[in-house]
């Protein structure tokens, strides 16, 4: 299949010369191949020019893939040179993709007839006899042809692919990675190009509010290039799976009331009900607060706003149901394929490590083994052993590609996301701090210094007339200190 995207741009100097195969018999009498023709005539008048020739047979011959080497070809060049002799159909492919592409071109034949009909208005070929002193005029009048094609000013054309063909899927590979947006490198065309990932692009259920801490420089993922009716190119997560805002919008519209499961509790933000799809609503956090609601509880919400574009959907929540009967677990908390359960213990290898910020904001991202296709997992710092937590706020210790025994603690279905933890069993023990331990005696007995005087027994006064108030603060004087 040929890709007309276009991938390369012109470089000055280069001419495209599309010509017939070589023919056993001469020409009219003349040169008895096209091969003769091309380096005898063509390539000298394009040397003389100042110019590089670069003929499409050769790039035919040279390439596995011939029609997309020749569109490159012809995207690179500055100047196109058709000879339209003996009616080939290969020159004249060439010569309407380079007038699409808005090249100059140069139109040559030896029969006004070999030329299409469509085309004998739209160009003024350079009829020539292959005998004699007619490939003499043909090379002056060549050359002057070729100087006037470089001087005219072009302005080059572009194809863009409908919007109805659908996503090209394309490996690639993270170059860098913005708070709003990554960049992606992707041979989806057989070369290198670029592409933008954002935010809405990752998971239909969110919108990613910081794409640092989902992507680091060097990872590989598996997605798509989709192009918008304007031409403008991005690269997508999403091609491939079912959009379920479609269905969530017709199936729960805003005042829908229905029972469901409570996803997740964020302290602060609400709680999470599972709607449809790896949707989930949000219930606010004062309500959620008053309700006590906690994971897995049954709840009766009515959907008050749906926004898809922010992916967002607002719930009110109208009671607590018992647990008992449990209802069936909702989509959204089903364990979808490459993802671990709870609890399961197994070995992964770090493939991000983000230091600790003042004191908070420290993990570890780690390919799971058995689990490589799934998301990556993340070990906070809160959950790991207290060596492993040096390390990672060491500079000079580089933890990328270390494996770490980790048991999954918890997994988030909807979001993607796994969490893990360091089974105390696995901990390797710190090692003793001799400063600290001094320190912690220096203090030790500084406090019992200032303790010990407080433990003496008060002073003993013999019993005499009972004190007014008035003259506390004589006998308080009188006190030994």
């Amino acid at each position: 299949m040929i890709r007309l995207t276009r991938a390369e741009k012109p470089e000055g100097g280069i001419a495209f010369v599309a010509i017939p195969r070589s023919q056993n018999g001469p020409c009219n009498g003349g040169l008895s191949h096209f091969d003769e023709l091309y380096h005898e005539v063509y390539v000298p008048v394009i040397r003389e020019c100042g110019m590089t020739a670069e003929r499409a047979d050769h790039m035919w011959a040279a390439s596995g893939d011939a029609l997309n080497a020749v569109c490159r070809g012809i995207q690179r060049a500055e100047v196109v040179i058709a000879d339209c002799s003996t009616r080939s159909a290969d020159v004249v492919l060439k010569l309407g993709l380079a007038m699409a592409l808005g090249k100059r071109p140069v139109v040559l034949s030896q029969r006004l007839e070999d030329i299409p009909a469509d085309l004998r208005g739209k160009v003024r070929p350079i009829l020539y006899d292959a005998a004699g002193l007619g490939v003499a005029g043909m090379m002056q009048e060549l050359k002057d042809r070729l100087e006037t094609a470089r001087a005219e000013a072009v302005r080059g054309n572009t194809f863009v692919p409908l919007k109805e063909a659908g996503p090209e899927p394309a490996t690639g590979s993270v170059v860098a990675v913005m708070k709003n947006r990554a960049v992606i490198e992707t041979d989806a065309s057989g070369y290198p190009q670029f592409c933008e990932l954002g935010r809405a692009d990752v998971d239909f259920a969110r919108i990613i509010p910081d794409m640092t801490r989902w992507f680091a420089a060097g990872d590989r993922l598996s997605g798509a290039i989709v192009t918008d009716v304007k031409g403008r190119r991005r690269y997508t997560l999403l091609a491939g799976h079912g959009d379920p805002w479609p269905v969530l919008i017709a199936r729960y519209p805003v005042g829908t009331t229905f029972t469901s499961q409570v996803v997740n509790v964020c302290d602060g933000v609400g709680a999470f009900v599972a709607v449809t799809g790896g949707i989930n609503g949000r219930v606010p956090f004062a309500a959620a607060l008053r309700a006590s609601l906690t994971p897995d509880a049954h709840v009766e919400v009515q959907v008050v706003r749906v926004d898809p574009a922010a992916r967002q959907v607002g719930l009110r929540l109208c009671g607590v149901l018992p647990h008992s009967p449990a209802p069936a677990t909702p989509p959204a908390a089903r364990m979808p394929p490459g993802m671990p359960a709870i609890r399961t213990r197994l070995s992964g290898c770090v493939t991000r490590a983000v230091p600790e910020l003042h004191g908070r904001g420290g993990f570890l991202l780690l390919r799971l083994k058995g689990y490589e296709k799934g998301p990556r997992a993340i070990l906070h710092w809160k959950h790991m052993s207290q060596e492993r937590r040096e390390n990672l706020n060491d500079s000079d210790v580089d933890l990328i590609d270390e494996e770490i025994m980790v048991e999954v603690i918890k997994v988030g279905p909807s979001r993607k996301r796994i969490e893990l933890r360091e089974p105390p069993e696995f901990r390797e023990p710190a090692e003793p701090d001799q400063e600290a331990a001094e320190r912690s005696a220096v203090a030790a007995r500084q406090v019992s210094m200032c303790v010990q005087p407080a433990l003496k027994a008060p002073p003993r006064y013999p019993p005499g007339p009972a004190q007014s108030f008035d003259n506390c603060s004589s006998v308080r004087a009188s006190q030994p200190r």
